[in-house]
Order: C-alpha cells, then structure tokens, then sequence
C-alpha cells in the first residue's frame, strides 16, 4: 500500500507474478541461470529494496509491524504458491496424486530458498505446510482499510485486460468469472471484509466442476490426454499472460522504473 504497487496498477503487478511463476513452472525452469533462476534472484533483490526504503520511512511503524517483508510474512506466501494452491486446485475439481503434491512442495521449496526464506521455514510435506500456514495467518492483523483497497484492486484486474475483440464485454465477464471463484471460496463475510460484493454467486466454478473432474481425472489413466492437457493449460496461461501486458514488454519490475516506490 506504501509503495502504491498494487492499488495502483494491480494488473501489471500480477502479470509479473504471473511471468515469474509461469518461469518457475517451465521444464528445468529454476536450473541455475535458467528464466526461473534468474526472476527469482531478481524479486529477492526487489524485495530487498522495498524492506529497505520502508523501513526508512516515517509512516513505517517498526514497533507494531516488525520489519518490511518480513520472514514470516515471505512464508506466508511461499504456502501459497504450493499449499493454497493445491487445495485450491482440488476445490475446483482438479484430482492432485500424492506424487504430484510432493512434487509441487519441492519445486516452491527450492523457490523460495532461492527468494530468502530462511532454510528452517521450508517443509517438504503439504500435511506440514497446512500446519504452518495457520500458524502465519495467526500473526495477520484483523482487515482494515488497507484490506479493503487491496481487495478491490486485485478484484478489478480484469478490468485492465486486453482483448482483441469485444474488450469491454470480456472484461465484464472475466471479472465476474474472478468474483465468483472468489465467492466460492471465501464467505460473505470475508467478501464483505475484503471490500468485494457479497452478492455474487459461485456460479462459475459450480458450473465447470464436474466436466473439470471429469477431464482431469482421465488424464491419470491417458497418457496422450494427461500431455494434451498439459500444452493445453500452458497455452491457457500464456493466453492470460499477454492479456494483462497487453503490448508492454513481459518482464518483471525494474526498481525505480517501473514505480518510484520501489526505488
């Protein structure tokens, strides 16, 4: 909120997550040097200068907050990546084998050792990591204003996509698509906090749930449809990728460039 890099231009600040991670998930994308290597050392450096011009600053309050970026706030987020997701993923219908969910855990354990979390954070079991991450939602402050600003921002980013025909209507229906997945997991009252409609209906995921099942659990048992789907899902997010940059260069943020918070 300080830096103002996500309540203003939440699209690009997605989109570069968004690059990062799709970089992490290639085939031999976190080898040394490789896309994924070099994107993750690059956000640990900007993480570094954002702890650091924050904790220069006066409205950082260092006695209620700790330090900017902190460690358990990084582990916060290194969960996300791997635990929040898989369960996400099986809410949506998407069948994850044990194998699959040791796979995910390493990959974002090597990740985010890279990023900065501190070695004795890192855990190899999902079970494990569920455990942790209660433990790092238990040190969030209640939502406030600031909740609010950020939920609605993130809600809104589809609202920035490019489109090559009929953007203002796609806009319109990928934000109601966003809502409604957001609503499918998250109560009234979690929409209310985070500044979202409470209106909204799961209608989207509901819909898609059992043809998603359906699919995904067939490819456990096709080879060649377990591989098609794979292309297919990267194509899917390539797809996104050049939505949210539209005609702006794919790359990650340049401190002092892209937004003078960060410098």
């Amino acid at each position: 909120m300080l830096t103002g890099a996500l309540n203003q231009g939440a699209s690009r600040r997605i989109a570069e997550t968004g690059k990062w991670w799709v970089d992490c998930t290639e085939q031999g994308g976190l080898k040394r040097f490789s896309a994924g290597f070099r994107g993750t050392l690059h956000v640990r450096l900007v993480h570094s200068l954002v702890r650091r011009n924050l904790a220069s600053r006066d409205q950082w309050d260092a006695t209620r907050w700790g330090m900017p970026l902190s460690q358990v706030d990084m582990v916060a987020t290194y969960l996300g990546f791997c635990v929040v997701m898989l369960g996400g993923l099986r809410k949506m219908g998407v069948p994850v084998t044990p194998r699959e969910s040791r796979a995910v855990m390493h990959l974002w354990k090597y990740a985010c050792w890279l990023m900065g979390v501190d070695e004795k954070w890192l855990v190899d079991r999902e079970q494990d990591g569920i455990v942790l991450l209660h433990h790092t939602l238990m040190t969030q402050s209640q939502p406030d204003w600031t909740s609010r600003e950020l939920g609605k921002a993130l809600a809104e980013e589809p609202l920035e996509r490019h489109f090559r025909r009929f953007e203002s209507l796609q806009r319109k229906l990928a934000y109601q698509k966003h809502l409604s997945v957001s609503r499918y997991f998250l109560s009234r009252d979690k929409m209310a906090q985070l500044g979202l409609p409470e209106s909204v209906s799961a209608w989207y995921p509901l819909a898609t749930l059992l043809p998603r099942l359906l699919s995904f659990s067939g490819q456990h048992y096709l080879p060649g449809l377990r591989q098609w789907q794979q292309h297919r899902g990267r194509r899917a997010q390539r797809k996104v990728l050049g939505q949210m940059f539209g005609d702006a260069e794919q790359d990650l943020i340049r401190p002092g460039t892209n937004h003078p918070g960060h410098a």
